[in-house]
């Protein structure tokens, strides 16, 4: 098998919208962290380039997880399958390996707690400690349906509403400085 390349095409035509709503997965839930953070910088090459960096780094994340995924398909049928391509460095970098992905997990929980509760209790007046409750309580709900399930279903459909908003995005005027 080529290690750059899989040898077929997934039979369903929805392989080709992946990149797109991975991407646009990517950038809802940064928003909601981002947004808040872009008002505070004054400058904006500090931007500019923070996000060049990022998206740069992030593709060279991508392309090392492709490689090494293509060259072990078998990995596929386990809930993370990097996990057990790092497995065979040894026990200590497969558990840091796991310590990390489960702290970007939470990291990831906490901003977009944070985020939606702004929004929740600046669109609804909702009272901070409610619109926290009422998050953590859908987020424990929605974790019952299991890792896999989790990037299956959840993930693809966030990152259709991000490819939406980014269409909304989009058709606004951008204001004049």
């Amino acid at each position: 098998m080529n290690p750059f390349f899989f040898n077929r095409f997934p039979g369903r035509v929805l392989w080709a919208v992946s990149p797109f709503t991975y991407a646009s997965f990517n950038m809802i839930t940064a928003l909601v962290v981002l947004v808040p953070l872009g008002k505070e910088i004054k400058d904006e090459r500090i931007l500019r380039w923070g996000g060049f960096l990022g998206g740069m780094g992030l593709c060279v994340i991508l392309l090392i997880s492709h490689f090494s995924l293509s060259a072990h398909p078998e990995s596929f049928a386990f809930e993370i399958p990097m996990a057990e391509i790092v497995k065979q460095f040894g026990s200590m970098i497969h558990i840091l390996f796991l310590l990390t992905i489960y702290g970007e997990i939470f990291n990831t929980v906490v901003a977009n707690v944070y985020g939606i509760t702004r929004q929740l209790t600046a669109s609804f007046q909702l009272p901070y400690k409610t619109a926290v409750c009422m998050i953590l309580s859908a987020i424990f709900f929605i974790s019952q349906i299991g890792y896999g399930q989790l990037l299956t279903v959840l993930y693809p459909l966030f990152g259709y509403l991000g490819l939406c908003f980014l269409g909304v995005l989009l058709m606004k005027k951008i204001p004049s400085k």
